[in-house]
Order: structure tokens, then sequence, then C-alpha cells
């Protein structure tokens, strides 16, 4: 489980969120985990689309209990056999 990906706003579009994705893919791998998932907010749209992107796919959405009219989207992808180039 992923718990939080964040990169500062002046190190956005370089890579390093990617690069941290690809990192917890080679961890998953590393420990035989069948899958990796992470959660995020309904309105982070553009994370949401970089998930997709980097092969995640959405498992379903929930209420946040702790935010009241926010919704946590669950999203998980399959553990890579190979290691990522």
């Amino acid at each position: 489980m992923i718990f939080s990906v964040a990169v500062g706003p002046a190190f956005q579009g370089k890579g390093f969120g990617v690069a941290l994705l690809r990192w917890a893919d080679e961890q998953t791998r590393l420990w035989h985990l069948p899958e990796v998932r992470l959660y995020t907010n309904a309105k982070m749209e553009r994370n949401i689309a970089l998930y997709k992107a980097c092969g995640f796919h959405e498992t379903g959405r929930r209420p946040n209990p702790y935010r009241p009219g926010w919704t946590i989207v669950d999203m998980a992808k399959a553990a890579q056999t190979t290691a990522i180039a």
C-alpha cells in the first residue's frame, strides 16, 4: 500500500512521481507481492490520470470518513514479473 506520493511544486513534471511509482513496482516484485495499492482524492484528477498511465486501475470509490464530502478513489496494479526498464 502506498500511503502517500508527493512531489513539491517546484519539482513536479520532472519525472519524480513516476520514479517513486517505479520504485514501488520494484519493491512489490522483490517482495513477491501480488499487487501494489494506493488511494487518492477524487478531485486529484491529474494524479488519477498519472496512476492510470502507470498501469493502475480503479478498484472503487468511497466517502472519506475524515473529510465529509470528499471521495476516496482506491487503485491497484498487479505486480510486474520482471524489472521495469
